[in-house]
C-alpha cells in the first residue's frame, strides 16, 4: 500500500514538472525535432520500382504439346515441402543474374565505379506475395528511371538464365539418349535373333498351338495303331485257318504256287515221273547193274539236278524235298493266293503299326519337352519385349528432347513490368524515430533544468523547509 502511494506521488511529481515546464517543453521540442529531421530532409529521395513474375507449376507450352512436361517442373526437392518460389527468389538474387544486370546497365556508385554486389543486393528485394504464385521484384535508387531499368533487366536476365539452363539440360539429355540408342537397338536385334534361332533350332512357331496339336495327333495315332492291331489279329486268324487247310505255311504255299505256274519246272517233273516209271519197269526185267538201268539213273540224276537249279532260281534255296508234289489244284491255288495276300497284308499292317508307334513315341517325346521349351521361349520373349519397350521409350524421349530443345521451356512470365515511380518512398519509421528522439531530448533538458533550479515551487516544498 505504501509502495503504491509512493508511485502515485512520483507520477504526480513528474506531471507537475511537465505542467510547470510546458513552455520550456515547446521551446526545446521543436528545435530538437527539426535537428533530428535535418538528415532526412537533406538526403536525396529514394524511388522504388516494382515488377511482378508469375510462375506456373508446369510450362504452358509443354502442357499443350505434351512435350517436356517433366522439364522445368516447379516443385521443391526438399523433404520439408518448402515453397519453391523462395528458391526462385534466391536464384534472382544470385551472383550471375545480379552481376549480369549490373554489367548491362553499367550501374555506378558515388565514386563512379561499378556498384558492388553487396550494395546492389541491399537495394534489391525479391519476395513471394502471400497466397499467390507471384514474385515481387523491387529495387530502390535515387534515380527512378535506373530503379525501373534494374527491375526490368533483372527479370529479363532471370528468364534468359532459366531458358538457357533448361536448354542446357535438354541438350545434355538429348546427347545422352543419342548415345544410348545404338546399344538399345542392338539389344533389340539380338533379342529378336535369339527368338528366331530358338524357333529354328527347335522347329517351333507357336508352342501352345503345337502342344495342342501334338495331343490331338497322339490321340489320332493311338486310334490308328489300335485299328492296325485289330486288323493284324484278324489277318492272323484267317492265315491260320488257311495254313491248316493247306498243311503248309505261307512261304511254302508261295513257292509251290510259283513252281506250279512255271512250265519249265512242270515239264521236268513230268520227265522225271516218266523216267521213274521206266526205271521201275526195267528193274523188274533186268538187274540194277544193267546198262539200261544205269542209263536211266543217269538221266534221272541229270533231270533232278536241272530241277534243283530251276527251283533254286525261283525260290533261292535248294533245300526243298524232291519227292513233293509241286502241282496244285485250283482250290489249293486259290487258298495259296489268299494266304500270300493275307501275309502281305499282315506285313504291311505290321510295318504301319511300327511306323505309327514310332511316330507316337516321337510326338510324346516332343510333348514332354514342350513345357521346358515354352519356358525358354517365354524368357526370350520377355527379354525381347523389355528391350523393345526400352528402345521405344528412348526413341520417344529422344524426340521429346529434340523438340524441347527448340522450345522456350520456362515456367515463369513477366506479369507486369516495372513502371517509373512518380513519388519517392516515404519513411514513417524515420519520422517516428526523429520524433521520439526529439521528445527524449526535450525531457532530458527539462529534468536538467528542474534539477538546477533551487527555488521553492510548491506548498509541500515550503512545508518541508519549515520542518
Amino acid at each position: 500500500m505504501e509502495s503504491r502511494t509512493e508511485n502515485i506521488i512520483t507520477f504526480n511529481t513528474y506531471l507537475q514538472i511537465l505542467k510547470r515546464r510546458r513552455l520550456s517543453f515547446i521551446v526545446i521540442f521543436f528545435p530538437a525535432l527539426l535537428i533530428s529531421l535535418l538528415p532526412l530532409l537533406l538526403r536525396q529521395p529514394n524511388y522504388m520500382a516494382e515488377g511482378k513474375l508469375l510462375f506456373h507449376k508446369t510450362n504452358i507450352t509443354s502442357s499443350l504439346t505434351g512435350v517436356g512436361t517433366e522439364i522445368n517442373k516447379l516443385e521443391s526437392v526438399s523433404q520439408d515441402q518448402t515453397n519453391p518460389l523462395n528458391t526462385e527468389a534466391e536464384v534472382i538474387r544470385s551472383i550471375p543474374i545480379a552481376q549480369k544486370a549490373i554489367n548491362k546497365l553499367n550501374l555506378k556508385d558515388d565514386k563512379g565505379e561499378l556498384i558492388k554486389l553487396q550494395a546492389f543486393l541491399k537495394k534489391l528485394t525479391v519476395k513471394n506475395i502471400d497466397g499467390t504464385d507471384i514474385l515481387l521484384v523491387s529495387y530502390q535508387d535515387t534515380n527512378p528511371e535506373i530503379a525501373t531499368e534494374v527491375v526490368n533487366k533483372l527479370m529479363d536476365a532471370y528468364l534468359e538464365y532459366n531458358i538457357s539452363a533448361q536448354r542446357n539440360q535438354t541438350t545434355a539429355a538429348r546427347k545422352f539418349l543419342e548415345k544410348q540408342m545404338p546399344n538399345a537397338e542392338l539389344t533389340v536385334l539380338k533379342a529378336e535373333a535369339d527368338i528366331t534361332k530358338f524357333k529354328e533350332n527347335y522347329k517351333s512357331v507357336s508352342l501352345p498351338e503345337e502342344a495342342s496339336k501334338a495331343v490331338e495327333n497322339i490321340a489320332d495315332l493311338q486310334k490308328k495303331f489300335s485299328e492296325a492291331q485289330s486288323r493284324i489279329a484278324d489277318v492272323d486268324a484267317q492265315s491260320k485257318e488257311i495254313r491248316e487247310q493247306l498243311g503248309m505255311n505261307s512261304r511254302q504255299a508261295m513257292i509251290k504256287t510259283s513252281l506250279s505256274q512255271i512250265s519249265g519246272v512242270q515239264d521236268i517233273l513230268k520227265e522225271i515221273q516218266q523216267l521213274e516209271s521206266q526205271l521201275t519197269l526195267r528193274r523188274t526185267v533186268v538187274q540194277d547193274t544193267h546198262p539200261q538201268i544205269l542209263d536211266l539213273e543217269d538221266k534221272l540224276k541229270s533231270l533232278n539236278e536241272l530241277l534243283q537249279q530251276r527251283i533254286k532260281k525261283v525260290t533261292g534255296t535248294n533245300k526243298l524235298k524232291l519227292n513233293q508234289n509241286y502241282e496244285l489244284g485250283e482250290l489249293q491255288q486259290q487258298l495259296s493266293a489268299k494266304l500270300i495276300e493275307l501275309e502281305s497284308t499282315r506285313l504291311g499292317l505290321e510295318s504301319q503299326s511300327a511306323a505309327l508307334s514310332n511316330l507316337q513315341s516321337s510326338y510324346k517325346q516332343r510333348l514332354s519337352y514342350l513345357p521346358r521349351l515354352e519356358q525358354q521361349q517365354h524368357q526370350l520373349e520377355r527379354k525381347a519385349k523389355v528391350a523393345q519397350s526400352t528402345y521405344l521409350l528412348l526413341q520417344q524421349k529422344l524426340e521429346e528432347s529434340r523438340l524441347a530443345e527448340n522450345q522456350n521451356l520456362v515456367n515463369a512470365s513477366i506479369l507486369s513490368e516495372a513502371q517509373v515511380p512518380q513519388q519517392p518512398i516515404s519513411s514513417p519509421f524515420m519520422l517516428v524515430s526523429a520524433s521520439l528522439l526529439a521528445i527524449l531530448a526535450t525531457l532530458v533538458a527539462i529534468f536538467i533544468l528542474e534539477a538546477t533550479d533551487k527555488s521553492i515551487k510548491t506548498v509541500d516544498e515550503t512545508k518541508s523547509c519549515w520542518d
